[in-house]
């Protein structure tokens, strides 16, 4: 049984709804808020069995390189990845192929999001539905290149919609055609699970928040 939980959420929205969902499922002092990367180092090495809750913003766009950071420290840490709205199917099956233990979707639906922090206190593996339907076809999956990590090009494009250049501009700075920048797009927002345009300005917040503070 899970005996503290971590929520590393820098969308203010569902970082608050975690804390409202966990409050008569844990002690107050055993739900705790992450505000950066000693936070995260220190839950790898606590002693006592913890679980970090993620949204998909806090660690920017190189997911799973974050990801390997905190498993040197602790292979045996259980992370899980939360959104809002319904299920961005090929972000799961990126964090899958990462090893995260779960994604759960729809937060907002408190039944199904009480159901899934049962799973998550029981160190139970949840994804949704249509994650799980997938994994069983993945190797004939042909889109494989939206699962993978963010290459430096997605990433550069994602940085540019985030600070609002406009498509013209970005095949222009990028010295791209315009159907190799569509693609890349294509990819990216499969690779964050996007859904609006504030996904990019929240990702680069985090990225350049790190970027100061190194």
């Amino acid at each position: 049984m899970v005996k503290r939980i971590l929520i590393a959420c820098c969308d203010e929205y569902v970082r608050e709804i975690m804390v409202s969902a966990l409050e008569n499922k844990l002690p107050r002092d055993r739900v705790l808020i992450c505000h950066g990367e000693a936070d995260l180092i220190k839950a790898s090495i606590d002693t006592e069995k913890m679980v970090i809750i993620f949204d998909k913003y806090f660690l920017g766009y190189l997911i799973s390189y974050q990801i390997l950071r905190i498993k040197a420290v602790d292979e045996n840490i259980r992370m899980y990845f939360v959104e809002t709205g319904n299920c961005s199917k090929y972000f799961g099956l990126r964090l899958h192929s990462i090893g995260i233990n779960g994604l759960i979707s729809n937060i907002e639906t408190k039944t199904y999001l009480n159901e899934c922090l049962y799973r998550v206190l029981n160190e139970i593996d949840t994804y949704p539905k249509i994650v799980e339907d997938s994994l069983r076809d993945l190797e004939n999956l042909t889109e494989r290149k939206s699962i993978s990590e963010v290459t430096e090009a997605e990433m550069h494009i994602g940085i540019m919609l985030g600070q609002g250049f406009s498509h013209k501009e970005i095949v222009d700075k990028m010295d791209m055609s315009t159907n190799a920048v569509n693609t890349h797009i294509h990819r990216l927002k499969r690779k964050i699970g996007y859904k609006k345009p504030d996904d990019y300005v929240l990702l680069n917040k985090q990225i350049f928040k790190g970027a100061r503070r190194r």
